[in-house]
């Protein structure tokens, strides 16, 4: 189970947390924003909710060039409510969100093929 604070403070007393627990917020990390790639508009928000508890809220403010329909991001606001995401944030900490939309996607889609190619390594084999 995630710790999960009340502030909106990133930073603040927490449990150290197991490795499956942090195996789960990477996942819900990655699975938010490539979310956001996918689906949002202008001014539209996303709350990931753990054990009934808002853990972080991604806002996007995302406009759409229709010359050739590539998303431009303005703003990415994240407000974080749990430690064990915050950890997250050193991973990604060198891409600025608000102007480099390209750096940041291709980050976490990277993370998340290394992942998927970990998977796959791991359940093929001779039978």
């Amino acid at each position: 189970m995630l710790m999960v604070q009340d502030n909106d403070s990133a930073i603040g007393s927490y449990e150290e947390l197991s490795e499956e627990d942090m195996e789960e917020a990477q996942a819900v990390f990655v699975d938010a924003f490539k979310g956001i790639f996918q689906k949002y508009e202008n001014g539209t928000s996303e709350a990931i909710v753990i054990n009934g508890m808002k853990a972080f809220e991604c806002k996007a403010d995302v406009r759409i060039n229709n010359q050739d329909k590539d998303l431009q991001w303005v703003m990415l606001n994240i407000n974080w409510r749990s430690y064990a995401f915050g950890l997250l944030v050193d991973k990604y900490s060198s891409i600025d969100y608000t102007s480099d939309f390209e750096a940041l996607k291709n980050t976490i889609m990277q993370s998340d093929q290394t992942e998927k190619e970990g998977t796959e390594e791991e359940t093929s084999g001779s039978f």
